[in-house]
């Protein structure tokens, strides 16, 4: 439903620490947020997926994941297992996932330089739709 419009503005707290992170900030380079979680299993099947393209597209977009439903002691073990290159971000009370729209896990946002989401893709991604 928000395909086309401005992406909601959010200010969350980076799972490792660290300064909160605006998508404000961000104008100017595609974004792509991932939200998951740790009890998610397509979440764990797309994980590699999300990985892979932080490495490969990173230069060309910023990858985020998100948080959603979930403590942050079962997200920290998860992505010890998982791996994180890219920066997680706690949606704590789920407010962010609520502006979005979202209606479950994984889904995953894209987002132009401009800050308007361009497209999303519910369940879990795959490298050729990731690219």
């Amino acid at each position: 439903m928000l395909k086309g419009a401005a992406a909601p503005d959010f200010t969350l707290k980076p799972l490792d620490g660290g300064d909160p992170v605006k998508l404000a900030d961000l104008k100017g380079r595609p974004v792509v947020i991932n939200f998951w979680a740790s009890w998610c299993g397509p979440c764990k099947y797309e994980h590699p997926v999300l990985e892979w393209g932080a490495r490969e597209l990173g230069a060309q977009a910023v990858f985020m994941g998100v948080v959603f439903e979930d403590t942050e002691p079962n997200a920290r073990d998860f992505l010890r297992r998982m791996g994180a290159s890219f920066p997680q971000l706690m949606d704590e009370r789920s407010r962010m996932a609520v502006d979005y729209g979202v209606a479950g896990v994984p889904e995953t946002y894209f987002i132009d330089a401009q800050g308007i989401i361009r497209g999303k893709h519910v369940g879990p991604i795959d490298p050729q739709t990731l690219a």
